[in-house]
């Protein structure tokens, strides 16, 4: 899969709040674990419709600002 915005997006909002962007604390919000985090960021894995619309969110951006080829279907 192609390299996505996530990471950099997530690195961005950990400047400002940084308790709150680890990747530990981004999954726990979103109910997913710390290595599907890391697989969306390393463009190995997508996140589902409903999981991206919730990323967007966390991470205050648009869902096409993550930068996804398309949400993987849910």
């Amino acid at each position: 899969m192609s390299k996505n915005r996530i990471g950099e997006l997530r690195a961005e909002a950990a400047q400002r709040f940084p308790a709150l962007f680890t990747k530990t604390a981004l999954a726990s919000r979103l109910g997913v674990n710390v290595r599907t985090v890391s697989r969306w960021e390393d463009g190995d894995m997508r996140p589902n419709v409903r999981l991206a619309k919730r990323l967007a969110k966390e991470l205050g951006v648009s869902v096409d600002d993550l930068g996804l080829d398309g949400p993987a279907e849910a």
